[in-house]
């Protein structure tokens, strides 16, 4: 059974908090677990921050990784939805 590592997304993840985001997700992807994402705190997120997720859920991809979005917030559902990208996302998107 595949080791499953919980990732809380930070509040910000926005271009101006890119740079961490990016490292934790590099860590994340070397170790070569699933992932849960916990996102119930992402207050900012623009579409730098969304395309850092999709290039995350592509290498996960690419490496028969798996993932799962736990609570995400109304900001992270709202820019997914904006952005169209909720199924590139494997995103569980309510009406």
């Amino acid at each position: 059974m595949a080791t499953v590592v919980g990732y809380h997304l930070p509040s910000d993840c926005s271009i101006a908090q890119i740079e961490s985001l990016h490292r934790d997700l590099t860590r994340l992807l070397d170790a070569g677990s699933a992932v849960d994402f916990h996102c119930d705190a992402v207050n900012r997120i623009d579409a730098v921050g969304v395309q850092t997720l999709l290039a995350f859920v592509a290498a996960m991809t690419n490496q028969g990784l798996k993932w799962q979005w736990q609570n995400p917030s109304a900001r992270l559902c709202s820019a997914v939805r904006l952005l169209g990208v909720g199924q590139l996302l494997n995103f569980p998107m309510s009406d």
